[in-house]
């Protein structure tokens, strides 16, 4: 969702559903991110803010690893009461975290 104003001020909240075959290996799922940006006034220079993650969705394991695995065994997750179940095995399934949350500030000109 979002809301523009006349004088090029943004507001949004926005949402990414994650199905059960996702990239993360984790049952379905939300991500939520929002932003902003307003006028400043000064020659038409926009100042934004976006922030990626919102809650900081990790699923209570490590932030995403640069390389797979890292000469671990795989970890796969299923949904339980108040969390996840992890199990080992011999299966390419590992869980991987969507990452921290992210902040992002832009000054924009307008022409």
């Amino acid at each position: 969702m979002q809301y523009a104003s006349a004088n090029q001020g943004l507001l949004r909240i926005g949402m990414d559903y994650e199905g059960n075959n996702n990239e993360y290996n984790a049952p379905a799922f939300f991500v939520f991110d929002a932003g902003g940006r307003i006028n400043t006034g000064f020659h038409d220079v926009l100042l934004g803010a976006a922030v990626e993650n919102l809650f900081n969705l990790n699923f209570n394991s490590l932030l995403g690893r640069g390389v797979e695995f890292q000469g671990l065994a795989p970890i796969a997750a299923v949904a339980a009461p108040n969390g996840y179940t992890y199990s080992r095995g011999t299966f390419n399934t590992a869980l991987v975290s969507p990452g921290p949350t992210t902040y992002r500030i832009t000054l924009t000109k307008r022409f």
